[in-house]
């Protein structure tokens, strides 16, 4: 890694604690080792402060699990975004759904020039009603339109997304999970201890010890586990279940430990919550289980195969990769009791063949997922969308508007404002020329980012005296040659050092600009210097809070309408008025077509304007205060 990573500032978002403890803590640490400044958001937890402990930056923001909920969910959003405005961090990485979607949208909204997703698995399986499934989908998809790449960590997972056309291909990228083979390997646990473990669980030497490690939900295959389990102690009486995982009291498909009395297996199923030692409890299982009925690649049956334990899982989504059936383990049907119950049985009664596989599993997860493999991948992609991005968002700070001499070519439509979305721009600030009361006072414009000159062309030909100033040479040649209008004349020049005297002119316009300005605090300031006292200054630019920000594919900057209001009137502006404005990106120029052609702008206009926080745009005016009153 370069010197220049050392500065990056990166956020990694989740929903509970323990998945930065168990699942990403070794990513951390590890991306922390390679010089970023690594933060890390989740809910309240009981991991939070050793996860801390390990020098990784925690903010404690709460998700729900329940799919939606509306209060919760935007206060979480709001709480997101305000973060990253603050940190102002380069990159945010994503995992699990309700942060995928909320954190992406909010880094997104925030400016975060990198954005990364990784795919843990879906909402939806085999089994999930149709409506219930798309909408995961729709969830999924809104992500995706935020993500600059997407990691997933199985192959099925990668081909479901392009199967269902969540992702584009192009954005997916297989990662796989990192098991620290280290860590989870049996020759650190003697005999000795395995007895010890035990007993600390009185547990005696003669029972068979099937083990599973998961969330407390019925998705997990519990119900199933708990019917075989029932059948199998019909012929074999000396069988303990270990269960280890979180319970998830606020899902609809939370398991009470309770309901093991109604199948009779009070005395045969111990529970033992989260645990951190889950590695000295692998040790002591004989066969692991996890009949999930969906599962995007289960880091359970991965730590569990390295610990050479014989595992049996559902044939379903990435279990195939962590299992290779009749050699490292056995896969049966989802939702399947009886095949469960047989395959328990096989290997309890084939304990030679039961050896055979663990050690056979031990041997796939060195090959496929030891963690050097995986966090050297993960290095690599970091590095290679690091230079990308980074170096593009650079750069479309310095070229703002800048169009090359060939680009320029054949552009007189959009000089004179006749694109799609120009078309917009230029038909809303017509209908701002008619009833801005304003201009009878107005004599001499500045037009800053001019741009390819169009508003500046509307202006000189109502017999204003238009300066136009942008930060591109080309662009100013063009404009130049497109306006042929005494009334304007067109200079190269820098929105934060405008070469102009103080009180220079009666009114400012910047369309479609701010969204280019990283500081859009002194540009404020430059522009309310060559204003006359009673001067107006005009901004036309894109809300924060647009619905159809996630189609957006440009590296811009989105501000709130009510933050811009606020910087125009503590930096000496007033009668500040804002009004929404209504318009689709290019992907959706059919309806901006009809939306102009029957002028239903204008009661979109009004309608959009009453609720400002959703428009694409706002409009934004202000008037310098003479500060001699």
């Amino acid at each position: 890694m370069e010197d220049s990573s050392k500065k990056i500032k990166i956020c990694h978002i989740v929903s509970v604690d323990i998945t930065l403890k168990f699942m990403l803590l070794n990513q951390l640490k590890f991306l922390q080792g390679q010089g970023y400044d690594v933060s890390a958001v989740c809910s309240p937890g009981k991991w939070v402060e050793s996860i801390e402990r390990e020098g990784i930056k925690v903010k404690i923001i709460r998700f729900k699990r329940k799919i939606f909920t509306p209060i919760s969910d935007m206060v979480a959003c709001f709480k997101l975004y305000f973060y990253f405005r603050k940190e102002k961090f380069s990159l945010v990485h994503t995992h699990t759904i309700k942060p995928a979607v909320y954190g992406q949208i909010m880094a997104k909204l925030a400016g975060v020039p990198i954005i990364i997703n990784t795919l843990h698995g879906f909402g939806f399986g085999e089994a999930t009603p149709f409506l219930k499934k798309r909408i995961f989908i729709l969830l999924d998809k809104i992500a995706a339109q935020c993500s600059d790449l997407i990691f997933s960590i199985s192959k099925e997972v990668i081909k479901i997304a392009i199967k269902e056309k969540i992702a584009p291909p192009e954005k997916l990228v297989y990662l796989g999970r990192d098991i620290d083979t280290r860590r989870f390997n049996p020759q650190r646990f003697s005999d000795e201890f395995i007895k010890r473990k035990k007993k600390e669980f009185n547990i005696p030497d003669n029972k068979k010890i099937i083990g599973i490690v998961a969330r407390l939900v019925a998705e997990k295959g519990f119900l199933e586990l708990f019917k075989a389990l029932q059948e199998i102690l019909k012929k074999y009486s000396n069988i303990i279940l270990l269960v280890v995982g979180p319970p998830e009291p606020e899902k609809k498909d939370s398991i009470d430990t309770k309901i093991i009395d109604s199948y009779g297996l009070s005395n045969n199923i111990i529970f033992l919550g989260g645990r951190a030692d889950v590695e000295e409890i692998y040790a002591i299982m004989d066969i692991f289980v996890l009949p999930s009925h969906r599962e995007g690649l289960g880091a359970a049956i991965l730590e569990a195969s390295a610990m050479e334990k014989p595992v049996i899982a559902t044939n379903t989504g990435g279990c195939p990769e962590a299992v290779d059936s009749g050699k490292t383990g056995i896969l049966t049907p989802f939702k399947n009791s009886d095949e469960l119950a047989k395959a328990i049985i096989c290997f309890l009664e084939n304990p030679q063949i039961a050896k055979a596989m663990g050690k056979a599993g031990r041997e796939k997860i060195i090959k496929e997922f030891n963690e050097e493999i995986v966090l050297e991948r993960l290095k690599n992609y970091y590095n290679l969308i690091i230079k990308k991005k980074l170096e593009d968002f650079e750069t479309m700070w310095k070229r703002r508007f800048d169009l090359s001499a060939k680009e320029s070519e054949g552009q007189d439509k959009i000089a004179l404002g006749l694109t799609v979305n120009s078309k917009y721009y230029y038909d809303y600030f017509l209908i701002y020329l008619k009833e801005n009361r304003f201009f009878s006072k107005v004599k001499s414009v500045l037009d800053v980012g001019c741009g390819m000159g169009a508003f500046t062309k509307i202006l000189s030909q109502r017999g204003f005296f238009v300066t136009a100033v942008d930060y591109s040479q080309e662009v100013i040649s063009f404009a130049k040659k497109a306006s042929n209008n005494s009334n304007a004349r067109f200079l190269t020049a820098n929105i934060y050092d405008i070469p102009f005297d103080k009180d220079t002119y009666d009114m400012v316009i910047c369309i479609a600009v701010f969204q280019h300005l990283k500081d859009p605090k002194k540009a404020i300031s430059e522009i309310k210097r060559v204003l006359k006292p009673g001067g107006i200054f005009v901004v036309i630019t894109l809300n924060l809070f647009s619905l159809d920000t996630f189609f957006q594919k440009e590296n811009v900057i989105r501000y709130s309408p009510f933050w811009v209001k606020r910087q125009f009137e503590e930096l000496g502006f007033e009668k500040v008025k804002i009004k929404g404005v209504f318009f689709f990106q290019q992907s959706f120029n059919f309806i901006t077509d009809i939306i102009i052609k029957f002028k239903i702008y204008k009661f979109l206009n009004v309608l959009f304007s009453l609720f400002c926080i959703i428009s694409h745009g706002f409009y934004i005016e202000g008037i310098k205060k003479d500060e001699n009153d």
